[in-house]
């Protein structure tokens, strides 16, 4: 069964991948970015032998992450002459990735396949469609615990709050509960065996209590600039309330944008207040001083600027946001 995780960054996506590739039978390697590349769904003859390149004519990803390119062989062994093999073998999409992880299975000796990329948020509709006994896992966060998680990894509080507004609210279109998993962070953190047994059952699995206890041995990197926990360490519950840690000054630049910042793509919820609603967080309205919005548009008009330059997939004619 093909399995997608489709989310924001900083929702508890790595953790959850860690957990899952613990499973006696589920792969969840590295974030390959192969299943946010639309070119790949609607073209597979043409675009195929463009998997690997990085310059402007690369494959962009779908959504507000600008990465061109893939990751198709850290932790796998595979070469890239493997890779451009199985692409050249490949007449369709789904061959090459029947093919692809036919292959990580015989080195790893598991059966099921799970693949993480945020920007896979963009993309569930048409891996719905491409394989139609796929199923989808959307891992979400209090909006303000992941926007200041982010801003905290480096980002700024316009860049984080568009990509939080934009990943969720375009996975929550498909609200289709046979199909999309809905996991909150919080569940993850305060009860690990429930949470991942629910899951499990998603994704017609056993649940494996090792899943929950780090080997020593996993590979890859564990922990990030901001991080408040290493992903091998035990589940715990540190970074819950991330938002309260900030300083004033930080809370109210954060809370002016999620204030103002919509989204202008086709969805139900084009703000962050609209998210808050439908999953079931308080939306902090009236708890802070505004600031002057000056700043967030200036960082709005600048990086129209810069996606007019690359190959990214929101341009300035095609740009996802506004201010309200």
């Amino acid at each position: 069964m093909p399995i997608l995780i489709a989310c924001s960054p900083s929702t508890g996506s790595s953790l959850l991948r860690r957990i899952l590739n613990r499973h006696s039978k589920v792969y969840c390697g590295p974030e390959t970015s192969l299943f946010a590349k639309k070119g790949l769904y609607e073209d597979w003859d043409n675009q195929k032998h463009n998997i690997f390149k990085r310059a402007f004519n690369g494959l962009p990803n779908l959504g507000w992450h600008h990465l061109i390119g893939v990751n198709l062989i850290e932790d796998t062994e595979l070469t890239k002459e493997n890779i451009i093999d199985l692409v050249n073998e490949s007449n369709s999409f789904t061959s090459f990735i029947d093919s692809y992880y036919k292959a990580i299975f015989k080195i790893v000796n598991k059966e099921v396949w799970v693949e993480k990329t945020p920007s896979n948020a963009f993309a569930v509709s048409y891996f719905l469609d491409l394989f139609p006994d796929g199923k989808v896992i959307h891992i979400i966060r209090n909006p303000y615990d992941t926007i200041a998680s982010l801003v905290n990894r480096g980002m700024s509080t316009y860049n984080a709050t568009a990509v939080y507004l934009l990943n969720v609210s375009q996975v929550l279109n498909v609200r289709d509960k046979h199909k999309v998993m809905l996991v909150k962070y919080e569940d993850l953190v305060s009860n690990a065996q429930k949470c991942i047994s629910n899951v499990c059952d998603f994704i017609n699995v056993n649940f494996e209590s090792t899943m929950l206890e780090n080997s020593g041995n996993e590979k890859g990197i564990d922990h990030m600039d901001g991080w408040q926990y290493k992903e091998t360490q035990a589940v715990g519950n540190k970074s819950v309330g991330r938002f309260e840690k900030l300083t004033s000054k930080q809370k109210n630049l954060m809370h002016t944008c999620i204030q103002n910042l919509r989204s202008q793509l086709e969805t139900d919820c084009h703000s962050i207040e609209n998210i808050c609603n439908l999953l079931d967080y308080e939306f902090l309205s009236n708890n802070y001083q505004p600031t002057n919005l000056f700043w967030f548009k200036k960082d709005m008009i600048i990086d129209k600027v810069k996606r007019s330059f690359k190959n990214a997939f929101f341009k300035r004619k095609n740009y996802p946001l506004k201010w309200k």
